[in-house]
């Protein structure tokens, strides 16, 4: 049986601390390919976490939020417009239930950074639509999730990143209802 470990199963040794201080510590990272943060942060894509207010308040902190994909098309849509206005870097979730023209209308609400948000992107319906996203708006960033399969790097080689970890939090439904989990640890 594979072991499956989270962060609470793991602790990190220090090691020597070559910063003066703390602050001085320099964390910008590529968090998505092609875009630099500040404080390589991304907020979940969760109608309880993420909201247009939310999006600006993180990206004028150097970090990123993720509009949620279970509000409806109209909704969606203005809120990626709200953050458009404010931000460089305008991130929404889409399911594989979207059609392209509903990523087309987020497109020119002002998106530039899609999430395909799925319980399991390691499936050949998902990896698809993938591509047709891509192929359509190459010049979008597209982030593909959730995964905690290493083949999905062969399988979508093409995408900008991916969304690791599958119900992992206490408020996500995947383990409750497939049995499906891993630790986060483990799937990093």
């Amino acid at each position: 049986i594979k072991k499956s470990y989270d962060f609470d199963n793991i602790s990190l040794v220090p090691q020597q601390n070559i910063c003066e201080s703390r602050l001085d510590t320099n964390i910008t990272s590529e968090i998505i390919k092609g875009i630099m943060l500040n404080i390589p942060l991304i907020a979940s894509n969760m109608p309880s976490v993420c909201d247009s207010q939310f999006c600006i308040k993180l990206e004028q902190l150097g970090s990123m939020g993720v509009l949620p994909r279970t509000f409806s098309i109209e909704f969606r849509t203005s809120e990626t417009r709200k953050v458009a206005r404010n931000c460089k870097w305008v991130a929404t979730s889409i399911g594989i239930d979207d059609s392209i023209e509903n990523v087309k209308e987020l497109i020119n609400s002002g998106a530039n950074v899609l999430f395909l948000d799925v319980a399991n992107c390691y499936s050949d319906y998902t990896i698809e639509f993938a591509k047709k996203i891509k192929q359509e708006f190459f010049d979008i960033k597209l982030v593909l999730g959730d995964t905690t399969h290493p083949g999905i790097i062969y399988r979508a080689d093409f995408v900008d990143d991916l969304k690791i970890g599958i119900g992992t939090g206490y408020v996500f439904s995947t383990f409750d209802v497939t049995g499906f989990t891993e630790g986060q640890f483990s799937a990093i």
